[in-house]
């Protein structure tokens, strides 16, 4: 029963830990994209109910690992990007299927 309340508080501190840079390192990881990219990816953002969404799956992503405080930082980013680039992917996925009229 300890470790499961433990548990809980290290996920709630992970979660925490996530809201507060997640502004930040979305900005950061945004601005390494060409200008096409990052409008790309905020139309997408905006079609898809913004970055709240994004940030709750890089939660779950991380609350998943057996060990997220390893490497905490760089997980982080991984997941950041990956996220990034699926939403500019399901963005041109939608205006290539609008162009055959689906």
């Amino acid at each position: 029963m300890h470790f499961y309340s433990h548990s809980k508080s290290l996920n709630s501190t992970v979660g925490e830990t996530i809201d507060k840079i997640f502004g930040r390192r979305f900005a950061e990881e945004m601005q390494k994209l060409s200008i096409s990219n990052q409008n790309l990816i905020k139309d997408g953002l905006r079609k898809l109910g913004g970055s709240n969404s994004t940030r709750t799956a890089i939660k779950e992503s991380l609350l998943q690992d057996s060990d997220m405080l390893l490497d905490f930082e760089k997980k982080f980013t991984e997941h950041l990007r990956r996220a990034l680039a699926d939403i500019a992917a399901r963005k041109l996925e939608t205006e290539i299927m609008e162009e055959f009229g689906a």
